[in-house]
């Protein structure tokens, strides 16, 4: 087949393009074997009009063989998507628990300001929503890359080949947390998959076992922490701690700077660590010992943080009660109007404590029998 100078410009470029996209040590023969498929199609073409083809007329089979991204797409090894069809649910299960993350962060940024007498209620709301589009953007953005890094691994995860059925259900709740499954959740105390058998019936035994499985568990609280982790290190939004002051007059705002400072790297180093902690407990199913002796190292890590934050911070002197009583008084609904920000703080460091200390001797008994009561039985 003779060709115009047109064509054969055209030809060159539309060659030179997919040339571009291929792997130097097959780029001349795939582009020698397209040349060959396109001046084939082209004399098949113009056999069947009796005539040669205009430019526009070859312009148009080159539309039909494909853009060159797409052609050059066609010989390139490794995944074609950003997440394949395999790791979907695990892309998706993570940008859910993302979001739920980043809409809690914002919420509770909202309370701590409207509490603190800082802001409107109205603009807080206002900007917590631009704040919650903006996270979850980044948020989405990260889980994407974490799916993208996953999929171009050479060898296949082990939380995709070595699957164990009970791990199914965060699928199957992830998909049907709708308006009726938000309603039998408030109804029966549960978390479990929403669906016709309310659950995954656990071996040897009537009762259903409900929420997330030890893997699922991981992965729902590595997206978590990572994104607490990055709105803590200032990349989702940076935290506004400007002055802060309560019902007592105190202006709350340069202690709390102050804190911030003091815990920046420590609390990080938690958040980072229990990421990858968790990661770990994905890829090796998250076996029981090693969940309790990773819960109790944490666990201590936290006492440790609340600890300090009630005796050496710079706020040690405001939130310290003398005794039980002291406690009673400081929790009481007065002392929430008259020292609002002060009560928050002595309730979070109490509380945390004490869950804390219950979650060091549960993962104790988990370490030391092998069980884990909150699972079913496999």
């Amino acid at each position: 087949m003779s060709k115009g100078e047109g064509m054969e410009k055209m030809l060159e470029a539309y060659l030179a393009a997919v040339a571009a996209q291929l792997p130097k040590d097959r780029r001349e023969d795939i582009v020698t074997e397209l040349k060959d498929e396109i001046l084939s199609r082209a004399e098949v073409r113009e056999e069947a009009l009796g005539r040669g083809l205009s430019d526009d007329e070859f312009e148009q089979l080159l539309r039909e063989v494909g853009h060159p991204l797409v052609v050059a797409g066609r010989y390139a090894e490794g995944p074609q998507g950003i997440v394949g069809p395999e790791l979907y649910p695990w892309w998706w299960f993570g940008v859910r628990m993302a979001i739920a993350a980043v809409v809690l962060v914002s919420v509770m940024g909202v309370a701590v300001q409207v509490l603190a007498g800082t802001i409107d209620p109205a603009q807080a709301i206002g900007r917590a929503i631009q704040q919650a589009i903006t996270s979850g953007l980044m948020a989405i953005g990260c889980v994407t890359l974490a799916g993208w890094l996953i999929e171009r691994q050479p060898a296949r995860p082990k939380f995709l080949c070595d699957w164990k059925v009970k791990d199914l259900g965060m699928f199957e709740w992830s998909g049907s947390l709708n308006r009726e499954a938000v309603s039998k959740m408030f109804a029966t105390g549960s978390t479990g998959a929403a669906g016709t058998t309310g659950g995954i019936k656990a071996k040897g035994s009537g009762k259903c076992s409900h929420g997330f499985s030890p893997v699922a568990g991981a992965a729902a609280s590595a997206v978590f922490t990572a994104v607490v982790l990055a709105w803590w290190l200032g990349l989702l939004s940076q935290m506004q701690l400007g002055s802060v002051t309560g019902a007592d007059g105190l202006d709350y705002g340069p202690l709390l700077r102050q804190v911030h400072q003091l815990l920046y790297w420590p609390v990080a180093g938690i958040f980072a660590g229990r990421i990858l902690f968790d990661v770990m407990r994905v890829l090796t199913g998250s076996p029981v010992r090693l969940t309790a002796a990773g819960d109790m190292v944490f666990s201590v890590a936290n006492i440790a943080v609340l600890v300090w934050f009630w005796v050496a911070s710079p706020l040690a002197s405001i939130i310290q009660v003398p005794d039980m009583g002291g406690l009673v008084e400081r929790l009481a609904r007065d002392s929430w109007h008259t020292q609002p920000i002060a009560a928050l703080l002595t309730a979070i460091v109490v509380f945390g404590l004490v869950t804390e200390v219950f979650r060091f001797i549960g993962a104790a008994l988990r370490l030391a029998t092998g069980k884990d009561r909150r699972q079913s039985e496999d």
